[in-house]
Formats: C-alpha cells, structure tokens, sequence
C-alpha cells in the first residue's frame, strides 16, 4: 500500500526510531488502512485502538497515529483520540555488581555475540549500534591506544576508546567478513539490511538471555547502558561529561537514565505526608 510506504519514508527521514520500532508503527498503520479501507478519521482510529489495545502494548498503538497524522497534516486530530489503559512503566534494575555482569559476558556460548556483549559493557554502547559497526570503525594501535566509531540514532556520530583485547577481537573479525556492505557482525547477505540487523539482535538476544538466566541475574540488552552510565556518576563524572561521552543529544535523556522519575503525590507523602494536618 502506497500510503503505509510513504508512512515509512516519512518516519526514516524525519524522526530517530529505531529501525524496530519504524517497523512496529508501519505495520500497525498498514493493518488500521486495510481494517478500515482508508478511511482517515478519528472515530475509526479509536476504533481500532480500542479493538487492539492490549494493557502490555496499550501506548504503542496509538503512537504511531501521532506521527502518521503529522505527515497528513492533520495533527491536531491527534489530540482528540483515546488515551490508552496504560502506558508500560520504564522496567527499573537493581545495581547489578560488576562481578556478576562479567560472568554473564563469560557465559554467552557465540565468541561473535560475546565480543558485542563486551564492547556493549564497555562503552555504554546501544546493542544495534554495535551491530552495525562496519570494517574501519576501529583504529589506533597498541601504543596510542585504540577507539571505536560508534553511529548512533539519528546517524549521530561519537568515539570513545575501547581496550585493546576487544579492538583486536574486531580486527581479527573483520578479516573474516563476508557483508558485502562492510557490516562485520551481519554474517548473512542480505537485500534488506534492517532486516538483517534485526534478526542479528534476536540471535544475540537469545543468547544473552540464555546466560544472563545461568548465572541468576535479570536484565537485557539495554542495562549494559544504563549501568555504564550510573557507574560513571558513581565514579565522580559530572552529568554532562557523560551525556557527551554516552552520545545523547540531550542532557534530560542521561537525567532519565540517572534518576528515577517521582510523581508529584510520591514527593509530597516523603517531604510532607506527615504534616498533612497541619
């Protein structure tokens, strides 16, 4: 359907989702075109909502409508639909010692998904961004040391420095690389390479799943991020170094990762609750 590709060309070219989650909201826009043959209208968008709202998912369909209606030029409709049962409260993690998050690493049974798992935790790096490091995103030598070019959401660019064990293990990857695009963790060709680098993800996913549950502990991909960042706070940076180093455009998404969020009434009842009477 002609309307759903433009929908896809209109979120790569004007938002920084991520490939999966560009997928997710074409799709969803797609089957809402079919169910109701076109019709653009905000009785039906509630409609549908409302009929493939589930409580786990609730907020990520209705999402994508905010941006589809933009590139319709019908924003302000957006405003008028239902808001979903629930929105899916950001998973919390407890502080994960180190020790622990090293055996996890030292259990993933793939050499290729271990050395992702690595530079992962020793970067702050997102699990897709190092999935699409491509030959020549290392450099450096033994003596000056190396870093590691990272391309981010957005196709924002940074560096950061990597050891020399992991630098060496990407070169010694590269060598035997076979991506016809330079990819060097995609091990399959592939004409559609977001598919390609999502199915690389499940794989690693499913492996780092799988040692992550050996060793007792709870957390996925992601984490390697936040715990980057917390444990540079810990060691005396300043927020904005890290949210330079870790790569966000802006210093609210590293506060995010930092702090817990509190509602108004949770802060109330801890500074106040017991003078309520007063």
């Amino acid at each position: 359907m002609t309307l759903s590709k433009d929908f896809r060309n209109y979120l790569v070219n004007n938002t920084s989702l991520m490939d999966n989650s560009i997928r997710l909201y074409v799709r969803t826009i797609r089957l809402f075109l079919i169910e109701y043959k076109g019709e653009i209208t905000v009785e039906n968008i509630n409609k549908f909502i409302t009929e493939h709202t589930r409580d786990k998912y609730s907020y990520y369909m209705k999402a994508p409508f905010k941006h589809f209606l933009e590139m319709m030029g019908t924003g302000e409709m957006f405003a008028k639909l239902k808001t979903p049962r629930h929105k899916p409260r950001k998973k919390t993690y407890n502080n994960i010692p180190v020790d622990m998050i090293v055996k996890v690493l030292n259990n993933i049974e793939s050499p290729i998904f271990r050395l992702i798992a690595k530079i992962q935790f020793n970067t702050g790096s997102r699990a897709g961004d190092i999935i699409r490091i491509k030959k020549g995103y290392v450099t450096g030598n033994d003596k000056d040391g190396y870093r590691i070019r990272i391309v981010g959401k957005g196709g924002k660019e940074r560096y950061t420095t990597l050891s020399t064990n992991l630098a060496k293990g990407v070169l010694l990857l590269e060598k035997s690389a076979k991506n016809k695009d330079g990819y060097i963790f995609l091990r399959t060709h592939s004409r559609d390479i977001n598919r390609a680098i999502d199915t690389t993800y499940h794989y690693y996913w499913k492996y780092l799943r799988k040692a992550v549950k050996k060793i007792g502990v709870d957390f996925t991909t992601h984490y390697f991020r936040h715990k980057y960042i917390q444990d540079a706070l810990n060691s005396g940076f300043d927020i904005f170094s890290i949210q330079r180093d870790i790569g966000h455009a802006r210093i609210d998404t590293t506060i995010n990762y930092l702090f817990e969020k509190k509602t108004t009434k949770e802060i109330h009842k801890k500074i106040r609750g017991d003078f309520d009477d007063v």
